[in-house]
C-alpha cells in the first residue's frame, strides 16, 4: 500500500532544493590521513542551508578476496575526492520489487549532514548515527525501507534542529550476514561494517562540527535490533556512544535473531545450490566454501541466497531474514541477551523506544487480506505456530492457546483482524516492552512512545493503525512526506514534533525538555516497570499506562517461557 500511494504521489509537484552560491565545501580528513573530501552546499525550502557530504569511503571495497572478511579502513588517496554525487546502495533484493537486483559491492560509503560550515561552529554539535533498517537484506543510507529512488533519509528537518546527522551503507543479505561460524567467514559483517563507520566518525566528524563524544545510534525495525546488538558489544567504539533510539523492535525481537548452527547450515545450503558438495563437517570445508563463494558473481550469489518465507508463522505472507545476526565471541559474545540485559551487562546509556499503533499492518509483515486470512487458516489447523521459534516455551500448544484469548472467540481465519493485532505484540510490544522494564531496572533513562496519527489506508475490517515503517516519513524529508504534507491533516504537525523529540533526544537524552505549546505543555515521563508510561503521539498528545495490555499478555508469556531466553 505505501508503495502505491508513493507512486500516486509523484503525481503532485514537489518543492526541490536550491544550492547555495557558494556550494564547494572541502575538508581534510584525519582518518585516512590528509585525505580531502569536497561536498555541496544545499538550502533546503526553508532557506535553511546545510553542507552535504556523501558517499564518503570508510572501507576498502568488499570485493574479490575481501568478500565475506572482516571490513578494512579505507586507504588515504590523493587528490580530492568527489562527495557530492549520486548516492550508492549496497547490492540487495528489495523487498518490494522481489528479483530485481540492484546496487553495488563496493558500497562501503557513509553519508555526513551538517548545519554549520567547517570550521565555524563554536560548540561541536551532537551526532545523530542513523542505522537504516530492512530486514538485514535491504535499504542503505539513501533510501527509507527499500522503496528505490521514490523516498529517501533526507535529513534537512534534522538541520534545523542543530544537530549533525550520519547515515551509511552496511553489506546486507548473504554479503553481510552469511556466516560457517568460524574464522574462515565471521560472523555479522555487516554489524562490523557498522563498527568501523562508528569509528570513522569518531576521528573525523568534529571535522564537520560534530562531537565524537557524543554520538547517539539509531535505527529502525532490524537496524533497532543491531542498535541493542551494538549496545550489548564490547567494542571501544561504543565509549562515545551517549544514547540510543530503538524505533521497531529490539533485539529481544523474534525476527532479529538467528542461531549459530542455523546459520553455518544455510551457508553451505548456498554452496550446494552453486554445485558445490561438502562434507560439512570436514576440516577444509569452510575454506572451500568460501573460495566457491567469492569467485561467483555477486548477482548471482545473492539470487541463490535469496529471501525466504517464515517456516514457523504459517508460511503465508510473512516473509523473516535468512541472513540475520548471530552470536560471536569477538562481537556480541553476550548470551542468552535477555539474561544480559536482565543482569544489566549492557551499555547503560539513556534509551528511546518507539512503536507504532499496529506494525504487522504493514503489507511487509503479513501481506494483504487474502495471506492475512491464509495465515489464519495456518493457526486454526496448528495453533502452537503462532509461538515463534525461537521463543523458548515447554507447551508451545498451551502458551498459544493462552495468548489467543486476548485477540478472538472465533477462528482466526473468520478473525483476520486478529491475526494482525497478535502479530504486532509478539514481534514488537512484547519484546519492546521487556526490554524497556529491564533496562529502566538498572537506573536507564528510558523514555517510550506510540505513533497512532493513521493516515495511510489500510483495508483490513476490524483494525486500524500506523504500519510498519509508516512513521520514517515523520521525520525524514522524502518526496512522500513533502506531498503528505499537503494531503493529510495535521501531518505537519505530526512532523514536527517527531522531528524536535528525536533531536531533543539526541541533544539533551531527553524527548521534552519543558512543557511548550508544540507538545501541549505537557510532561512526559521515564519508563518503568511500576507504571509502564509512554507517550501515545496522534494530533492529541496523551501520556497513557500499560501500552496494548501489556502487563497481563507479559503475564502469560512468563508462565509460559522458560530459560535459556534468547528472545522475547
Amino acid at each position: 500500500m505505501m508503495l502505491f500511494l508513493t507512486n500516486i504521489l509523484l503525481l503532485f509537484p514537489l518543492y526541490t532544493f536550491a544550492y547555495c552560491n557558494d556550494n564547494d565545501v572541502t575538508v581534510t580528513l584525519r582518518n585516512p590521513v590528509d585525505s580531502r573530501i569536497r561536498g555541496k552546499c544545499v538550502e533546503t525550502y526553508r532557506g535553511e542551508t546545510y553542507r552535504s557530504f556523501t558517499n564518503i569511503p570508510y572501507a576498502e571495497p568488499p570485493i574479490g578476496k575481501r568478500r565475506f572478511q572482516k571490513p578494512e579502513p579505507v586507504k588515504p588517496w590523493k587528490g580530492t575526492y568527489d562527495a557530492t554525487g549520486l548516492k550508492r546502495a549496497c547490492l540487495q533484493d528489495p523487498i518490494f520489487q522481489v528479483g530485481l537486483i540492484f546496487g553495488t559491492e563496493d558500497c562501503l560509503v557513509l553519508n555526513v549532514y551538517t548545519p554549520v560550515a567547517s570550521g565555524n561552529s563554536s560548540k561541536l554539535l551532537p551526532v545523530l548515527f542513523w542505522i537504516p533498517g530492512g530486514a538485514f537484506q535491504f535499504g542503505s543510507g539513501t533510501h527509507i525501507i527499500g522503496l528505490g529512488s521514490f523516498d529517501s533519509y533526507d535529513p534537512a528537518f534534522f538541520m534545523e534542529e542543530d544537530i549533525v546527522v550520519v547515515t551509511l551503507n552496511y553489506r546486507l543479505g548473504a554479503l553481510g550476514f552469511l556466516t560457517t561460524h568460524d574464522d574462515v567467514i565471521p560472523a555479522n559483517l555487516g554489524m562490523r561494517d557498522q563498527n568501523l563507520a562508528l569509528r570513522w566518525v569518531q576521528e573525523n566528524i568534529d571535522l564537520f562540527g560534530g562531537d565524537p563524544k557524543d554520538i547517539v545510534i539509531a535505527g529502525q525495525s532490524a537496524a533497532s535490533c543491531m542498535t541493542c546488538y551494538h549496545l550489548l558489544s564490547n567494542g571501544s567504539e561504543m565509549e562515545a556512544v551517549t544514547g540510543a533510539i530503538m524505533i521497531s523492535g529490539t533485539c529481544l525481537s523474534p525476527f532479529g535473531f538467528g542461531t549459530n548452527s542455523s546459520a553455518r547450515a544455510n551457508a553451505f545450503a548456498v554452496g550446494r545450490k552453486l554445485g558445490l558438495r561438502l562434507d560439512e563437517s570436514a576440516d577444509d570445508s569452510s575454506t572451500r566454501l568460501l573460495e566457491v563463494l567469492q569467485d561467483v558473481p555477486a548477482k548471482k550469489l545473492l539470487r541463490m541466497a535469496g529471501m525466504r518465507y517464515s517456516p514457523h508463522k504459517g508460511d503465508e505472507g510473512q516473509i523473516t531474514p535468512k541472513w540475520e545476526p548471530v552470536f560471536a565471541k569477538d562481537f556480541y559474545p553476550k548470551e542468552p541477551m535477555t539474561d544480559a540485559i536482565d543482569e544489566g551487562r549492557f551499555h547503560k546509556v539513556p534509551i528511546l523506544f518507539g512503536i507504532n499503533s499496529e506494525e504487522c499492518l504493514s503489507p511487509i509483515y503479513l501481506g494483504f487480506l487474502p495471506q492475512i486470512k491464509r495465515k489464519g487458516e495456518k493457526w486454526d489447523q496448528e495453533i502452537w505456530k503462532m509461538i515463534d521459534i525461537n521463543v523458548n516455551v515447554q507447551d508451545r500448544v498451551k502458551a498459544a492457546e493462552d495468548m489467543k484469548v486476548f485477540y478472538t472467540d472465533e477462528s482466526f481465519s473468520e478473525d483476520p483482524a486478529s491475526v494482525v493485532k497478535f502479530c504486532t505484540d509478539d514481534e514488537f510490544t512484547l519484546p519492546m516492552g521487556r526490554h524497556a522494564e529491564s533496562a529502566s531496572k538498572h537506573g536507564v533513562p528510558v523514555y517510550m512512545y506510540m505513533v497512532d496519527h493513521k493516515y495511510v489506508p489500510h483495508f483490513i475490517p476490524g483494525v486500524e493503525g500506523v504500519g510498519h515503517g509508516e512513521d520514517l516519513y515523520f521525520f525524514w524529508n522524502s518526496t512522500f512526506t513533502q506531498t503528505a504534507k499537503l494531503l493529510f491533516p495535521n501531518f505537519k504537525l505530526i512532523l514536527r514534533r517527531m522531528v524536535r523529540l528525536l533531536s531533543n533526544f539526541v541533544k539533551y537524552k531527553k524527548p521534552i525538555i519543558k512543557p511548550d505549546a508544540l507538545f501541549q505543555n505537557l510532561e512526559w515521563p521515564k519508563f518503568d516497570s511500576k507504571d509502564l508510561l509512554y507517550l501515545k503521539i496522534d494530533s492529541n498528545l496523551e501520556v497513557l499506562s500499560d501500552m496494548r495490555d501489556y502487563s497481563a499478555k507479559r503475564t502469560v508469556y512468563n508462565k509460559h517461557i522458560q530459560k535459556p531466553i534468547s528472545v522475547y
